[in-house]
C-alpha cells in the first residue's frame, strides 16, 4: 500500500469536490486557500511519517516513537493527514471517515502492517503532529486575508473589479500578509520581483496592449498556447475538475 499516494489522492479529491460547490459554500476557496490546505496536509503527513520511523529532517513536529518502525510511520502519517483534512474540510466528514476506515483496513491487512502496540503509537503520533501544525498555522493571517468588504481606488492604474463581472469582487486582497511556511520576511523581500513600470512609462502601455491582445475574443483558438494556458489555470471553471492542482 502506497500511503503517500493514498492520502495525496484524497487531498486532491477534496480540493476538486470543494471547487465544484457554489462559491459561498467552499471551505478552501481559490488557489491561495487550497494551496495552503495542501501544504498543511502534506507537511503534517511528512512529519508524522518521519516521527513514526524516528527519522530526522522534520518541518515542525520533533517528537518520535520510542522505537520507530515503518509500520508506525505509515499509521501516523495516515492518521495525521486524516485529522488535518477533517479540520480543513469539515463538510466532507462522511467521505473522510469512509476513506479512513478503508485506509485502516488495508493497513492492518499488510504483511508488515502494524501490530496493536504500533497502531496505538501511530494514532497518538498522528494526532499530536496534526495538532502541532494546525495550531502553528491557526494564527497565520489566512482568516483575514480575503476580506469581502475590500474596495479599490478608481484612479488610473489601480486594480478594479472585472468590468464584465462587476459583482465578482476581490480575492485574497491581504494574502501577502499571511505567514509563509518556510521563507522569512527578509527572504520574501530578496525574492520579490521588481515593481511594474510606472503608469505613464512606455513599458506600461506595451504590457497593457499585450494583455488586451491576448484576451481578445476574436483571436481565441484552441491552437493558441495562451488559450490553452488560460483553460488549464481555470481551476474553478469546470465541476469535478481542478486541473492545476491535479497536475
Amino acid at each position: 500500500m502506497d500511503v503517500i499516494a493514498f492520502w495525496g489522492n484524497i487531498a486532491l479529491e477534496l480540493n476538486k469536490k470543494d471547487h465544484s460547490k457554489p462559491s459561498a459554500s467552499r471551505e478552501q476557496p481559490g488557489p491561495c486557500y487550497s494551496s495552503r490546505a495542501l501544504a498543511i496536509t502534506f507537511a503534517t503527513f511528512h512529519d508524522a511519517f518521519k516521527a513514526g520511523g524516528k527519522r530526522p529532517g522534520r518541518y515542525l513536529f520533533k517528537s518520535s516513537a520510542p522505537v520507530g518502525s515503518p509500520a508506525i510511520g505509515r499509521t501516523a502519517g495516515g492518521r495525521a493527514a486524516y485529522i488535518c483534512l477533517l479540520r480543513l474540510y469539515p463538510s466532507e466528514a462522511d467521505f473522510l471517515e469512509g476513506r479512513y476506515t478503508a485506509f485502516v483496513s488495508s493497513l492492518r491487512a499488510m504483511r508488515d502492517g502494524p501490530n496493536d502496540a504500533e497502531f496505538a503509537q501511530g494514532i497518538s503520533l498522528g494526532d499530536s503532529t496534526a495538532d502541532t501544525i494546525l495550531c502553528a498555522r491557526a494564527g497565520d493571517g489566512a482568516a483575514m486575508a480575503n476580506p469581502q468588504d475590500h474596495t479599490s481606488a478608481t484612479v488610473p492604474g489601480a486594480h478594479i473589479p472585472d468590468p464584465l463581472h462587476p459583482s465578482q469582487g476581490f480575492y485574497g486582497a491581504r494574502w501577502g500578509k499571511v505567514k509563509p511556511f518556510v521563507l522569512s520576511r527578509p527572504d520574501i523581500v530578496a525574492f520579490r520581483p521588481p515593481p511594474p513600470p510606472a503608469l505613464f512609462d512606455p513599458g506600461y502601455r506595451e504590457i497593457l496592449d499585450e494583455v488586451r491582445s491576448r484576451g481578445d475574443r476574436t483571436v481565441r483558438s484552441y491552437q493558441n498556447d495562451d488559450t490553452l494556458t488560460g483553460l488549464f489555470w481555470a481551476y474553478d471553471g469546470a465541476r469535478n475538475l481542478n486541473a492545476a492542482a491535479l497536475i
